[in-house]
């Protein structure tokens, strides 16, 4: 008895030494799958703790929130859209993107009778023959003003000359996908596993603007830090930078896998883990870890965003990036 308390004390002080042993980094995220899969990857896979990190995850419903907390220290990491720290870098904010997380997860659907119309027509035309047939705008929901995706909506319609046939309503996204699901809207932006769960469901909906309509290699989430941070911990930037990249390569070879990742950290199993892989698999080469693929994409995103008054100053876009880190996370990883 005496031998095996020793044994199992001993034990205990291992793994409290290997846990003291442990560098925490607290990360921003949302708990959307376009940004928080790699993250659960990388954690659920042991792969976190081999590196020699522990990741303190904190959810966020609120970009600007999210910011704030960057700003004022709370945060080491962030998720977020390059759109939302460009928005932080005009007021001043130090934020420098080290990789990027996921492209063209975003789209905007149509669901009712201009779903219908859809199946018959291009957007633009369905779009004026619903306003012709039923004497309403289309009601399109969207997120609030100063966001990319209404921003990238915006343009859009003033492109195609739609603004007296379309009615923009800004709310929060999980009021987007209930309003979609409902029909008490004609069109709003939706993602995945939401769409492979509208299919499932047998849900009549059709494509008014894909991602890349709206925007070529849209960039939707990027992974970000101060620049104070990378002088301060350039190794854990690093070893973070690897991380994105191996899960990433992880979620496009194994997306059954990465489901079971998912629902284990962040989903709490909250979808079937069937649907779950099903809507992977439909977006899996849209995860990456590559920052330089979205430099070009997000200064026309700011070009839209500026012009449309997301943001009051230009921001130099490219002085946002620094793919030092993503470069040496190559080399970690064999260049893979």
């Amino acid at each position: 008895m005496k031998k095996f308390l020793l044994v199992f004390l001993a034990t205990l002080w291992s793994f409290q030494a290997q846990a003291a042993d442990l560098t925490k980094v607290k990360v921003g995220a949302q708990t959307q799958l376009y940004s928080s899969l790699q993250l659960a990857v990388m954690v659920n896979q042991g792969w976190v703790e081999e590196a020699g990190l522990e990741l303190d995850i904190r959810n966020f419903n609120f970009p600007v929130s999210m910011l704030q907390a960057h700003a004022s220290g709370d945060l080491d990491i962030i998720y977020n859209s390059p759109a939302i720290f460009m928005s932080g870098v005009s007021e001043g904010l130090d934020i420098q993107v080290y990789a990027a997380n996921t492209i063209k997860m975003v789209d905007v659907i149509a669901v009712g009778k201009l779903a219908e119309l859809l199946k018959e027509h291009g957007s633009v035309e369905a779009i004026k023959l619903f306003y012709q047939e039923t004497g309403k705008p289309v009601q399109l929901a969207s997120l609030s003003k100063g966001s990319f995706m209404d921003a990238l909506l915006r343009n859009w319609i003033q492109k195609n000359n739609l603004s007296q046939e379309t009615n923009v309503i800004q709310t929060g996204l999980d009021q987007i996908q209930q309003s979609v699901l409902t029909g008490s809207v004609d069109a709003g932006w939706s993602y995945e596993p939401q769409l492979t769960v509208l299919r499932e469901g047998n849900v009549n909906f059709s494509y008014l603007a894909k991602a890349e309509e709206l925007l070529p290699s849209l960039p939707v989430i990027a992974a970000a830090t101060s620049n104070t941070y990378m002088q301060k911990h350039p190794e854990i930037v690093t070893k973070m930078a690897a991380l994105q990249v191996r899960a990433s390569n992880f979620i496009r070879q194994n997306p059954a896998q990465a489901a079971k990742d998912f629902n284990a950290v962040t989903g709490k199993g909250l979808l079937d883990e069937k649907t779950l892989e099903k809507a992977i698999r439909n977006v899996a080469n849209y995860f990456v870890s590559d920052p330089t693929i979205i430099i070009e994409a997000t200064k026309a995103k700011h070009d839209i965003m500026f012009a449309v008054g997301s943001f009051d100053q230009r921001v130099d876009v490219e002085s946002m990036f620094n793919t030092h880190f993503y470069d040496e996370a190559l080399k970690a990883n064999d260049g893979t």
